[in-house]
């Protein structure tokens, strides 16, 4: 069984490991020192990292573990424990730049601008902008949002996106809130018309309402946005045993089969799936893994 050691939820972020003055060169040196390898995860992030319902569960999870097991391989040191580090929107960046974790696989979108704090790993999923609205409502498609109040999480991409997709000519109210439940929650209890984000992450939330609500996912296509883990800034040989260790699993099928096991078959604690199967670009991304972020 892997060891964890799982920061409370309610605990302090754990302080950089080395003083900065005898700090290793890489990261991977850093773990061996430390015999400890620090992942980030988030709380609520069903399928791709959440609490269940004490330790964290989700296809970044199991990918984290895959990249543990690399590490134990590659400095031939099977006591290197994984210690779970909780993350937010807001926090997940500055955990990486400050050196309190070493990887971050949830839903983080690869993008230029934060490219320039940190890396990124090969992509693994590749998310669709979608809507939960009322099931009553007719939006089907990005221009029925114009005069719409729309809802979305704070510290994401969803806004730039869509005056991206939409331009300034279609008007439309954001609101931001929190967290992602709380922007659907806002749609939920009619205070606003249409909660923006990714397929997977809405389809979560609607999980984790745990009611049966009178709302439904409308896909609205455009480009599709790479997730991939949050790496360190510059550590090359750290990012190289990461993309080696998901390419592998890439070509030997592995990485299809957590995809369904989270995305297609019903997620574990919650009785229900998403049913998200497998797209075609997706299957094509599998076929040539690649590291490239988004582009608008």
């Amino acid at each position: 069984m892997k060891k964890m050691l799982l920061l409370s939820t309610l605990g302090f972020m754990i302080s950089p490991l080395i003083n900065a003055q005898e700090a290793p060169s890489s990261r991977l040196e850093r773990i061996e020192t430390t015999g400890i390898m620090v992942a980030g995860y988030r709380e609520t992030s069903v399928p791709f990292s959440y609490l269940d319902p004490y330790a964290p569960a989700g296809m970044g999870v199991d990918l984290t573990f895959k990249v543990l097991d690399a590490v134990r391989e590659k400095l031939n040191r099977p006591d290197i424990q994984l210690r779970w580090n909780p993350v937010t929107l807001s926090t997940r960046l500055p955990m990486m730049t400050s050196n309190t974790i070493d990887i971050n696989c949830a839903t983080d979108t690869h993008t230029k601008e934060r490219e320039a704090l940190v890396d990124f790993s090969v992509s693994y999923y590749l998310s669709e902008l979608s809507g939960a609205v009322r099931s009553d409502r007719l939006i089907n498609s990005l221009q029925d949002l114009a005069g719409l109040k729309i809802s979305v999480a704070r510290n994401t991409t969803t806004t730039e996106l869509l005056q991206e997709t939409l331009g300034k000519d279609l008007p439309f109210t954001v609101t931001y809130y929190p967290t992602n439940r709380q922007a659907l929650k806002a749609v939920h209890d009619e205070e606003a018309d249409v909660y923006i984000n990714s397929d997977a992450i809405i389809g979560g939330e609607l999980l984790r309402m745990n009611s049966n609500s009178n709302l439904k996912i409308v896909g609205f296509g455009g480009e599709p946005e790479p997730f991939a883990c949050m790496l360190p800034k510059g550590d090359q040989e750290f990012k190289a045993l990461v993309d080696e260790t998901f390419v592998k699993m890439m070509q030997s099928g592995e990485m299809t089969a957590i995809y369904n096991r989270w995305l297609v078959n019903p997620v574990h604690n919650y009785g229900a799936s998403l049913h998200i199967p497998m797209s075609h670009q997706l299957e094509l991304l599998y076929q040539s893994p690649s590291d490239q972020a988004f582009v608008k």
